[in-house]
């Protein structure tokens, strides 16, 4: 028998669920029962244990007075209240181990057409051989046919005194009204990791059986609110070990999923379509289930979107853009329907998002169409950025990491001074000056810099594309960006060293930058007209565009 089976509780008191376990103790102490009983929950936290509890409750000797009163209409007792049952009773300990005759356990998946119920109304005039009530447990009772629940129906309104029913169901939608009105709703959750570490201790403890609190701890997370299979893992690691180690559970249970998802995601963001394939050959040799280590996988990602906007705390994963496009992308794979191959769907889907993106990575580095503007020299005033702004690709994904999704992106007012300017110096080891005349020169020859910029990296260009010159103030030239990742993007050590080499060749000498975060509303009022709408859309959908 499987510790689960074995460990089940016995008594109200015991139940592990602390709603289920206050509302059954008030029933009992009001003397209360219904006769019909609707159990809705998730699987696995308890609904079948209780209906149990319940059987033996109304078939212990001690609690026959009040049972009687109840069903079957003779005179109260001096005091109407129901007792736990008596774990020690032998007539009751079959009822707890699921092998009596007074609890009649039926599976409307498998029985759900309207000859099964008739059987069932055949079945349930016969009254108890011992004890006083029989009750019958139609688990997953959400599986029955419309005409199934319409023969139901009478036998719920009027059912015989000695018969107590109980549906169990995990999908609390799919029950009729008709049925719903007619039966005491009791609503089961999801068991919160603490009482399922709570429940496991005592399985433990009760099998003699060493333990880290960290093992328990990984365990309860992994079960998803789930006793049975929580308990079931705990069972099945333990098996191999003496003592049931937080180690332990890691490799065998989960297989670390919690290392192997970011590494996989980290594949995928670098492009590596060799290593994704190599997790899940790993996957698919230890055996993991392919549900739950996509259930991990989505959890993840949600858990990390949710501490990058602040709801939760805790290191997030990559950047905002990147967790929000990966949600929105690998939402649309089956998870409950098992492929031939395990994990193949999602192994196909984040090769696609990699094959995608060396494709784009390609035709970005494809050389240009010779032309007369690529032949006019990098310096000259009159070059026209229309030709390299046509020929500007979607920018790399080491850009795309930074970006922010699509209500990130939107401007807002920077009241933060700290935030709304940062100033770079520029530093050479030359002794070039630093003057006026320098800032109004690159001011005034902006669009023959961005050239000469892009000629020299094709992302850094496409960021100062979108960028606006302001003005010149003592020696400093003032650049207007609109987005907060576009300026962290410009002042990285390796961008502000392409630009100190690309300045002389413009102003012939060097330039103090500083970079003013603007409302993109002022954008149009700012003096580049010949900039076309095409990169200042490529750029303001970096997160949208990500892999694709």
């Amino acid at each position: 028998m499987s510790w689960y089976r074995t460990h089940r509780p016995h008594r109200i008191a015991d139940l592990h669920l602390s709603k289920v376990r206050e509302t059954f103790s008030q029933l009992l102490q009001q003397g209360t029962l219904s006769q019909v009983m609707l159990f809705a929950g998730p699987k696995g936290t308890g609904k079948t244990t209780t209906a149990r509890i319940i059987a033996a409750v109304a078939n212990d000797p001690q609690n026959y007075a009040v049972i009687e009163h109840l069903f079957f209409k003779k005179p109260a007792p001096a005091k109407v209240q129901l007792l736990e049952p008596d774990e020690t009773n032998q007539d009751l300990i079959p009822i707890f181990e699921g092998r009596s005759f007074l609890v009649q356990e039926l599976d409307a998946a498998s029985n759900r057409g309207i000859d099964d119920v008739r059987a069932i109304k055949d079945r349930v005039n016969v009254p108890p051989q011992q004890g006083l009530i029989t009750v019958y447990i139609l688990d997953e009772a959400h599986m029955l046919t419309t005409e199934a629940f319409n023969a139901l129906l009478k036998l719920l309104e009027e059912p015989p005194p000695h018969v107590l029913f109980i549906l169990a169901t995990t999908e609390l939608h799919k029950i009729p009204e008709t049925i719903k009105s007619r039966a005491t709703l009791i609503e089961f959750t999801k068991a919160t990791p603490l009482e399922i570490t709570a429940a496991l201790e005592k399985v433990m403890s009760l099998e003699k059986k060493e333990f880290e609190a960290e093992a328990l701890s990984l365990i309860a997370q992994a079960a998803d609110g789930s006793f049975r299979d929580a308990v079931k893992m705990a069972e099945s690691v333990a098996s191999t070990a003496q003592v049931l180690t937080a180690t332990l559970v890691a490799n065998q249970l989960t297989h670390n999923v919690q290392i192997t998802i970011p590494e996989l995601l980290a594949a995928v963001i670098e492009k590596q379509p060799e290593k994704v394939t190599e997790v899940f050959q790993e996957l698919r040799q230890k055996n993991l289930d392919q549900t739950f280590f996509t259930k991990q996988l989505f959890e993840f990602l949600h858990t990390s979107l949710l501490q990058h906007i602040g709801t939760q705390p805790g290191k997030s994963f990559g950047s905002q853009a990147i967790v929000l496009f990966l949600l929105q992308e690998l939402t649309t794979l089956p998870v409950q329907n098992p492929s031939p191959i395990a994990f193949l769907p999602l192994e196909l889907k984040l090769l696609d998002l990699i094959f995608r993106s060396q494709e784009k990575s390609k035709k970005s580095s494809s050389p240009p169409p010779s032309s007369a503007a690529s032949k006019t020299p990098a310096t000259h005033p009159t070059v026209k950025v229309e030709a390299l702004t046509r020929k500007l690709v979607e920018p790399t994904l080491e850009l795309i990491q930074m970006a922010p999704s699509d209500t990130a992106t939107q401007a807002r007012p920077v009241s933060d001074p700290t935030q709304g300017i940062l100033t770079h110096n520029i530093l050479s080891d030359n002794l070039l000056e630093v003057t006026d005349g320098n800032a109004t020169k690159l001011l005034e020859q902006w669009q023959a810099f961005i050239n000469l910029v892009h000629l020299k990296n094709s992302s850094l260009g496409a960021l100062l594309r979108s960028s606006r010159p302001l003005d010149s103030v003592t020696g400093r030239a003032r650049i207007a960006v609109f987005y907060k990742f576009h300026k962290e993007q410009l002042q990285q050590p390796k961008f502000m060293k392409m630009i100190d080499e690309c300045l002389p060749a413009i102003t012939g000498g060097l330039v103090k930058l500083e970079f003013v975060l603007q409302d993109p509303a002022v954008m149009s009022a700012l003096p580049i007209a010949d900039l076309t709408s095409h990169t200042d859309q490529a750029l303001v959908k970096l997160a949208e565009e990500l892999l694709v």
